[in-house]
């Protein structure tokens, strides 16, 4: 019973580690992620943050379901959170900046969607090719013929 009665005020006591001890809420939401339950996962995962967890992946995950539900301006403002944690790792970070990159599409911010894409490099090119069928004449800097080619420039310099 002792070990019963620590468990349960271990479960509700909050957590401040942000790390291991939200590893099953992560993991329950990425599994709601998985089965298109986007809102379950974004309710979890705003949780995880709400008690400490400031992981710049979880600000990623976060971002791709509100991009999921139609919520670009949550989820560029969940970019802007995972862009802002010190030690995220670069795979993160070129996540966080194409998730961006989308949502300032979505909310038609060309030039925000293009000095992203710029920063990512060849990794945007779906989204580059997207972003040239849907907007024929987007705003791309005066020399560059496409989209793309005003990415591939930016890349090779």
């Amino acid at each position: 019973m002792a070990a019963q009665a620590t468990a349960a005020e271990e479960a509700a006591t909050p957590q401040t580690d942000g790390g291991a001890n939200y590893a099953a809420e992560r993991q329950a939401a990425k599994h709601k992620f998985q089965q298109g339950e986007y809102e379950d996962a974004i309710k979890i995962w705003t949780g995880c943050l709400a008690h400490g967890c400031d992981a710049a992946t979880l600000h990623a995950n976060l971002a791709e379901a509100f991009l999921r539900v139609g919520r670009p301006t949550e989820a560029e403002k969940a970019c802007d959170a995972a862009l802002a944690v010190d030690d995220a790792p670069e795979a993160t970070t070129k996540k966080a900046l194409l998730r961006r990159a989308r949502a300032r599409l979505c909310r038609r911010d060309f030039e925000g969607c293009i000095a992203d894409a710029k920063r990512v490099g060849k990794a945007a090119a779906a989204i580059l090719r997207r972003a040239e069928k849907r907007i024929p004449t987007l705003l791309v800097p005066r020399d560059a013929p496409t989209l793309r080619a005003a990415v591939s420039d930016a890349s090779s310099a």
